[in-house]
């Protein structure tokens, strides 16, 4: 069972979110239909850790074994999609990804088919992301240099 709760047109969130970087590109995806990126991840399960549902969300989405190194942020994210309030906690981790060669590095975007939508997977240039519509916003200018410790933030967009 997902940790997400829905009160009327609140959402209650739990996330974790793999940053992979190789040979200077960072692994986003996105909806098809959507205008914004974000990092490749999914919602945690009950009894799951965060690293736990990422490795299980990676393999399921790109059939990729992820190694997870380190947690880089813990984020409180509050903001507003589809006309709901989110209350998200998302669990930010740095990993390494093991057969994912069939993305190629700044090529075309991979599509994977979900049970509901397409999502477009992508390596794209480290230096690119402060140019995309990248969700939350605050990975636009933290990704080029990642913290050496895990730091909270709370954000409220």
């Amino acid at each position: 069972m997902d940790l997400v709760f829905v009160k009327g047109n609140q959402c209650f969130n739990y996330r974790a979110a793999a940053v992979c970087i190789e040979e200077g590109h960072i692994l986003l995806n996105r909806g098809k239909e959507e205008d914004y990126w974000f990092l490749p991840g999914g919602r945690v399960q009950m009894m799951e850790s965060g690293a736990e549902a990422l490795r299980r969300e990676l393999k399921e989405e790109i059939g990729a074994v992820l190694h997870v190194e380190s947690l880089l942020w813990i984020v409180e994210n509050f903001f507003i999609l589809d006309k709901h309030q989110f209350h998200e906690i998302g669990l930010y981790y740095k990993g390494a990804l093991q057969g994912s060669s069939f993305i190629e590095k700044g090529g075309t975007p991979f599509v994977i088919q979900d049970q509901q939508k397409e999502f477009l997977f992508q390596w794209i240039p480290i230096e690119q992301v402060k140019h995309l519509n990248i969700q939350p916003t605050f990975l636009q200018n933290r990704l080029e240099q990642l913290p050496k410790y895990t730091e909270h933030l709370i954000l409220r967009q």
